[in-house]
């Protein structure tokens, strides 16, 4: 979605498949896609930076200022906990298992913004939801933030 964004700027077309290697977002789970460890390298390769764990959590103010400076931000996050809004059934048991990927695209008032791959566009959800997921995220730790520093050609990110 990012990289569609920057893309879009730029006036370029864009492939979904050819980044994902013929999947689509959308209606499956890309293979592959979350290996730990291997996906940062992946971003970067694609464009991405990494926003490095902070020492302290994050708050609201700072997240409006990464969207600011940044644009859209790509939040790699564990599914547990994770509100994904009321169309798809608001936040997930502390148990749930799996990692997924949104694009953060802003906070307005105590509601945070982001687009799901599952087409899901301007989800709301508390600010404070979202905190925490970013702070639960790079605690275990895992990479959780990038943002595009570049728009490169279209590239599949899997190969």
């Amino acid at each position: 979605m990012i990289q569609k964004y920057w893309q879009h700027t730029a006036g370029h077309a864009f492939n979904t498949p050819l980044l994902t290697g013929g999947f689509d977002p959308v209606n499956s789970c890309i293979a592959a896609a979350s290996v730990q460890g291997l996906y940062t390298q992946r971003l970067e390769r694609a464009g991405f930076a990494l926003i490095r764990k902070p020492s302290q959590p994050l708050n609201k103010p700072r997240v409006q200022t990464l969207l600011l400076q940044r644009g859209p931000l790509l939040f790699n996050h564990f599914v547990a906990n994770f509100n994904y809004g009321t169309l798809r059934g608001g936040k997930r048991p502390a148990n749930a298992s799996g990692i997924h990927a949104v694009v953060i695209t802003g906070i307005v008032g105590d509601n945070a913004l982001f687009n799901n791959p599952w087409g899901d566009k301007n989800v709301a959800i508390p600010v404070s939801d979202l905190l925490a997921s970013i702070d639960q995220s790079y605690s275990h730790p895992y990479n959780a933030l990038f943002y595009a520093v570049a728009s490169p050609e279209p590239q599949n990110i899997l190969g």
